[in-house]
């Protein structure tokens, strides 16, 4: 899935994002191509970060414009609240 479609998964907005991973909102935008300067790489210490936030994990992907894909890990409710 793209980073867009998983910030959506988790209820994220860029700020939501940027707060959590201590990834900067230009970078954010960048990877996501709402910015003129779209990143064409993006660094793994970066994608690393943001999948912490996400509860995620990265596979590259050389097929995709960005180079990776992310998977969603599930995330465990307490059935007691």
């Amino acid at each position: 899935m793209t980073l867009e479609d998983a910030m959506k998964a988790r209820y994220f907005n860029i700020n939501d994002l940027s707060r959590r991973s201590g990834v900067s909102r230009p970078t954010i935008y960048s990877i996501l191509g709402k910015r003129k300067k779209q990143k064409s790489s993006v660094r793994v210490d970066t994608l690393l970060k943001i999948a912490k936030a996400l509860n995620a994990k990265i596979v590259i992907n050389e097929k995709k414009t960005n180079g990776f894909d992310i998977v969603l890990k599930e995330v465990k409710r307490n059935e007691n609240c």
